[in-house]
């Protein structure tokens, strides 16, 4: 199921203001019983699906185009020929530790 797509010319302000809504919404159908043909329903957050500039706004990342741009790892890039290109294959991964100290 599709439960949001946003489209606009400039990126939302704040990723806590954008994502909001979507939230609380979300927290509403965890902490409340749905059912649906006599069903209990559960909900969980399969995937998001976002092109590279949304996930790194969404992950709290530099831009994907920036020295700290890999969303995979922790290496950094440099410049070369007019791009930023990463080198380090061999850089450690980001973990989830990490992204929640940010």
């Amino acid at each position: 199921m599709v439960v949001s797509i946003y489209c606009g010319t400039t990126k939302p302000a704040s990723i806590e203001h954008f994502l909001k809504p979507f939230v609380e919404a979300f927290n509403l159908l965890m902490k409340n019983l749905v059912e649906l043909e006599g069903r209990r329903v559960n909900f969980k957050i399969r995937a998001i699906i976002a092109d590279s500039p949304a996930r790194a706004f969404i992950k709290g990342l530099a831009k994907f185009n920036s020295f700290a741009g890999c969303l995979k790892c922790t290496t950094e890039g440099i410049k070369l020929q007019g791009r930023v290109t990463f080198l380090d294959c061999n850089a450690s991964e980001r973990t989830d530790e990490a992204f929640r100290k940010q």
